[in-house]
């Protein structure tokens, strides 16, 4: 039976396995899609006494903020950004 550290051991060798398949391949990229992703964002509540000095209470609600994923069709690493290009492929005659 393995122990604690062999199988942390048999975990690295597979990590290191992926990475070098990632970054070895010919990344061959899917269509980009959105793929919003939801953060737990600070909102002030109240002033909180504490002696002579209050403290701000924040509680915490859900965002969603604007994020567009592709994943590779050959080793199914996936990228993500939040930024956008504009980009125009269209061709229109010129008269």
């Amino acid at each position: 039976m393995g122990t604690a550290t062999d199988k942390i051991k048999e975990l690295r060798l597979e990590i290191e396995r992926q990475e070098k398949l990632i970054k070895d391949c010919k990344h061959s990229w899917s269509k980009s899609k959105y793929d919003p992703e939801t953060v737990q964002v600070p909102v002030y509540s109240h002033l909180e006494p504490c002696g002579s000095d209050p403290y701000p209470v924040y509680t915490y609600h859900p965002k969603q903020m604007d994020r567009w994923s592709r994943t590779c069709t050959t080793c199914g690493h996936t990228q993500y950004s939040t930024e956008l290009v504009l980009v125009s492929t269209e061709k229109e005659p010129k008269f």
